[in-house]
């Protein structure tokens, strides 16, 4: 990463998203295809490196409002949990967000198994969130210019 203020190490898996044109589109999607119960709360352990990072891409990107964590464990998917973040984004900003978000995630050392995300609408799981305080929240002086802009 020339110029950067840190550098990186770039793995087989990543050059290889890089040159076919994947890094800002989500590695999976996963859509439950019936209702079914996953447990959900707070991290025992915060995962403070990981959110510090988030943050600093968020503060950069005009279309985050708001952004949570919380440790997430569907039993019909996985044997353990992970983590799941909760972003209060437009529908139409949802794939390029999680794209660079997925980036950024892979560039934290890990401690949770996997890193899921869901736009946040209130309903399903993202209602979760509702009520919680998170861990990212533009500025009312950005919304105010993001609206002016729009």
């Amino acid at each position: 990463n020339p110029g950067a203020a840190y550098e990186r190490e770039f793995f087989p898996d990543e050059v290889s998203r890089l040159l076919d044109g994947a890094p800002f589109k989500p590695r999976e999607q996963y859509v439950a295809q019936k209702p079914m119960q996953v447990m959900i709360g707070q991290p025992t352990e915060y995962p403070k490196e990981l959110v510090a990072a988030l943050s600093r891409l968020y503060a950069g990107m005009a279309e985050v409002r708001r952004a949570w964590v919380a440790f997430y464990h569907n039993p019909a998917r996985d044997r353990e949990g992970g983590l799941l973040i909760g972003l209060d984004v437009p529908d139409e900003a949802m794939d390029r967000i999680a794209g660079q978000t997925g980036i950024v995630i892979e560039s934290v050392p890990k401690r949770q198994k996997y890193v899921d995300l869901v736009r946040y609408d209130g309903s399903g799981v993202s209602g979760y969130f509702t009520g919680h305080r998170p861990f990212y929240q533009r500025s009312g002086i950005r919304q105010l210019w993001s609206k002016l802009t729009q």
